[in-house]
């Protein structure tokens, strides 16, 4: 599933428009063993803040981690300091505050880049051990999982800055919630602390601090050892579940089923000496 909010040619314009903003930070993407692809966000001097360069880096790179049949599973984490990401980078924000165009191109590139990753083959995990801030929080959303350290935190700051989320998050956390407790994080910009956002529904585990990559990793592994195709197809037909209607969601598990029957890992684990 894609989510079909921008064409490829769309998608680079815009990539190339991002680019011209300046800024420093950096995006890496390397595969491990076994199937996993760990995606870092490197911009500790600026709270790991996205600027122009890294938000069209991370398109790229979400690009780049559909490809090839054998990943399984993508973590996404941080560089350093004492947080995960604090959304966009201040200085991109200040310079645009006047550009309601710069704030449709951005919400439109950033809901269909979120919206990749969540549709995205793979099973993926957010390891938050520093805080979720404004975009960062609606960034850890589009995650399968999510794991926090116990001295981090997640905050949607955005009507504190009299804004509201513009990356796909503010429906992606009612989703995950419900609606009241949705509103009531969005609403009142409240700091959760690990513990309430595990009771929320909102993490899938706390650890201690300094320990969430070592529990996101943890969780990966358990499926790391099943076949490729297997997982890809599990991961696809939840996503259809989560988001479509029941009747479409069942087609698309159907095709995953008759898809990998008689396949090669199907042979291998069945008809082996």
């Amino acid at each position: 599933m894609t989510s079909g909010l921008l064409t490829l040619a769309e998608r680079r314009a815009l990539r190339a428009d991002f680019n011209t903003l300046g800024g420093e930070g950096r995006v890496h993407l390397h595969d491990e063993d076994d199937g996993l692809v760990v995606l870092t966000l490197d911009h500790p001097e600026a709270s790991n803040a996205l600027s122009g360069p890294m938000i069209a880096a991370l398109d790229e790179a979400v690009d780049s981690v559909v490809e090839g049949e054998t990943r399984r599973a993508l973590l996404i984490r941080a560089h350093g300091g004492k947080t995960f990401c604090a959304g966009a980078d201040l200085k991109v924000v200040r310079a645009q505050v006047d550009s309601p165009d710069f704030a449709r191109r951005m919400s439109l590139f950033m809901r269909d880049l979120t919206e990749r990753i969540a549709a995205a083959p793979l099973v993926s995990a957010v390891a938050l051990d520093g805080s979720a801030i404004g975009g960062g929080a609606e960034l850890c959303t589009c995650a399968d999982w999510r794991f926090i350290a116990q001295d981090a935190t997640i905050r949607f700051v955005h009507a504190k800055l009299g804004i509201s989320p513009g990356w796909g998050g503010g429906g992606r956390l009612t989703r995950l919630i419900g609606r009241g407790p949705a509103l009531r994080l969005l609403t009142t910009a409240r700091l959760v602390q690990a513990d309430e956002a595990l009771n929320l529904g909102l993490v899938d585990g706390v650890a201690p601090g300094g320990g969430a990559e070592a529990m996101a990793r943890a969780a990966l592994r358990e499926l790391l050892h099943h076949p490729a195709a297997s997982v890809r197809a599990l991961k696809g037909l939840v996503h259809a579940a989560d988001r479509l209607d029941p009747v479409a969601a069942a087609v698309i598990e159907g095709e995953a089923f008759v898809g990998l029957w008689g396949g090669p890992a199907m042979k291998r684990r069945l008809l082996r000496p």
